[in-house]
């Protein structure tokens, strides 16, 4: 009996290729109670092999080359659904389902494209060509370095007739997928060529500037995916390789190297570079040598099924060799880019007609973004807001996280596999006489806005509690980051920033982020760049410590971090505060033009703080409250509207 499972339910056409071919496995019944993961993966090859052979020679026979190439689109579909998929026998029945190694490496070089992004990217490159009338172009080379089975060049094959010009179009593809090259070398048109090659490292492509397009789908494979040896040898290589990479930057950065001046390249590719901290080199390159002309964010749309990517289109165009946009006031540093945020696939047909017109932001902004982050969900009001930021000048803030700052960023106890060796919950007496039990706070129990409210929990900060030679493992932290007064307590999790202050020498797990100084610390150099005078702005260390709760627990510090950080959102639009993005949040240096200003914002949060105990009495003042702080945070930072 053979059955389908039900995650493959939208895949039946593609399931049903398969199971038309299972003759091999009714013959070998007899075996399947010996060794059936063998057998079933064995089977699952021979029945993709028997498909493929039967398409060939359909393809083959076929004197239609538009028949040709539908032909072998198909395959590649099947393809994919072979490597995705496998064959396992449960409960005496054969089922089709998921890969579960394939899964979990998320090692997916061969994610079939749908075919309206396809026709998309190629048509706006297209139109781009078109309506440049500086362009004259007899010939075009044209190349997709991670081809797969040759979708994306099929589909210029499809279109070069749009392009209404007597123009000789070449077209190339590379892959180091054997059975992909030969699915796309099926189609044997005298202007495609695919090549069997790892084009990272080929001697063929080391060669600059070889292409007028590139275009493609470069593979999904994240960082931990990617073999030891492989991820030595592309650090080795590739300028762009920064702390936990995944292929994304190395195949930008190769499309760059590629790509002729004046060139176009088009990738659907995934978004995390555009914000997290392993793409700043691959960023400062783009910024330095490529117009940027479109983001398209798909990233909320399930492009590819059964794999879980945040696409989103990125189109740019080389600069002339010699030419950099470094200078960020210059001409060449106000190119505009295209943003665009799709609701729905369909969407792609009116940005093509210009019914959707998107967000147009200048290039020169992401020069003054942290770590150059390409921040693109946002609209042009919102736009104008971080810009404000951007253009403070550099003398009038730091940031939380500079080396330079008096203050340190830190997580709490990671309890590891150890949480029942770690933590109590019972009365006080119990662990009075113990001096290592501390009382512990935890973001669930319960820290908020301006409060923190314990809820019984005790920590054993024992180390040794870990026994190495079970496999315990964990990390209780540094103590004197616990035993610090007074510090602030940042919840990792929220719909927003929520801070609060402790001076209970409260312990924590890393469900909560925790800022305090460095000077705080024996083990910190003493001498720091002092932006706080505690002599001349505020009387102690409390006082700092209620201006800086103020600072963070406003709007207009949640509404910067969220607009920048946007990418750290989880289900239900939380927002993750890791200390990597919490580093780069300005905190204005006070002086005698402010400092009236700032001891205000301390006095009012100190209020806060107290009325917070009893918010269901008190809420009217708290709101009260809340608006005066939040106008004089405004201030400070030189909000005006």
């Amino acid at each position: 009996m053979i059955s389908l499972s039900k995650n493959q339910i939208s895949n039946n056409n593609l399931a049903h290729e398969f199971l038309k071919n299972l003759e091999i496995i009714q013959k070998n019944a007899d075996l399947l109670e010996k060794e059936p993961d063998r057998l079933g993966k064995e089977y699952w090859k021979k029945i993709f092999n028997s498909i493929f052979k039967k398409y060939e020679k359909k393809i083959e026979l076929s004197s239609n080359p538009q028949e040709k190439i539908a032909l072998i689109e198909h395959l590649g579909q099947i393809y994919q659904f072979y490597l995705i998929n496998t064959l396992c026998f449960k409960n005496n029945h054969w089922e089709i389902t998921i890969n579960k190694a394939k899964k979990k490496n998320e090692n997916l070089g061969v994610v079939y494209t749908p075919k309206e992004i396809i026709k998309f990217i190629i048509k706006w490159i297209i139109k781009r060509i078109i309506e440049d009338p500086a362009l004259s172009i007899k010939r075009l080379k044209i190349a997709d370095i991670a081809c797969g089975p040759g979708q994306f060049l099929f589909e210029w094959y499809n279109e070069e007739n749009i392009l209404k010009r007597n123009i000789d179009i070449f077209l190339y593809g590379y892959d180091k997928d054997t059975i992909a090259i030969q699915i796309a070398q099926l189609c044997r048109q005298q202007n495609l060529k695919f090549l069997e090659a790892d084009s990272l490292f080929d001697s063929n492509l080391e060669t600059p500037n070889q292409f007028d397009i590139i275009v493609g789908n470069p593979p999904y494979i994240k960082s931990s995916a990617i073999d030891d040896n492989y991820w030595q040898k592309l650090k080795v290589h590739y300028k762009s390789t920064y702390q936990k990479f995944d292929l994304s930057v190395v195949f930008l950065e190769k499309c760059l190297n590629l790509i002729k001046p004046g060139g176009i390249c088009g990738l659907i590719i995934s978004n995390k570079w555009l914000i997290s901290k392993y793409g700043l080199k691959i960023r400062e390159m783009l910024l330095t040598q490529v117009q940027i002309l479109a983001i398209i964010d798909l990233s909320q749309l399930s492009v590819f099924s059964q794999v879980s990517t945040y696409p989103i289109l990125f189109f740019f165009k080389k600069h002339p060799e010699n030419h950099s946009i470094k200078n960020k006031k210059s001409p060449t540093g106000s190119f505009w880019i295209n943003l665009f945020h799709l609701k729905k696939l369909s969407d792609l047909s009116e940005v093509l007609s210009g019914k959707i017109k998107g967000f147009r932001i200048q290039q020169k902004y992401f020069y003054s973004t942290p770590q150059y982050a390409f921040i693109t969900n946002i609209s042009e009001k919102e736009g104008k807001f971080l810009s404000h930021f951007w253009n403070l000048p550099q003398n009038s803030y730091f940031f939380l996280g500079d080396s330079l700052s008096p203050y340190t960023l830190r997580k709490g106890i990671h309890t590891g596999n150890c949480r029942q060796k770690l933590i109590y919950s019972n009365t006080r007496d119990k662990y009075d006489m113990n001096p290592n039990f501390k009382p512990l706070i935890t973001s669930r129990q319960k820290i908020e806005r301006y409060k923190i409210s314990w809820q019984g929990l005790w920590i054993n900060y024992d180390n040794n509690v870990f026994d190495k030679t079970k496999g315990d493992y964990g990390s209780l932290r540094d103590k004197w980051i616990f035993e610090a007064c007074p510090k602030i307590f940042i919840k990792l999790f929220g719909i927003r920033l929520q801070a609060a202050i402790d001076f209970s020498r409260y312990y924590a797990n890393n469900s909560i982020i925790i800022l305090l100084r460095k000077d705080q610390n024996s083990t910190f150099p003493k001498k720091q760049k002092k932006h706080f005078l505690l002599n001349t702005v505020f009387q102690n260390i409390e006082q700092e410590f209620y201006f800086l709760l103020g600072i963070l627990n406003s709007n207009l510090i949640s509404d910067y971090y969220r607009l920048i950080f946007k990418h750290t959102h989880v289900r239900g639009n939380y927002l993750q505060f890791y200390i990597n993005d919490l580093s780069r949040i300005p905190i204005i240096i006070l002086n005698k033009n402010n400092f009236k200003i700032a001891q205000e914002i301390a006095r009012l949060s100190k209020i806060l703080v107290k009325l917070y105990e009893n918010y269901n009495e008190n809420y009217q003042l708290i709101d009260e409250k809340e608006k005066k702080i939040e106008k004089k945070v405004e201030i400070l930072y030189g909000i005006t509207s």
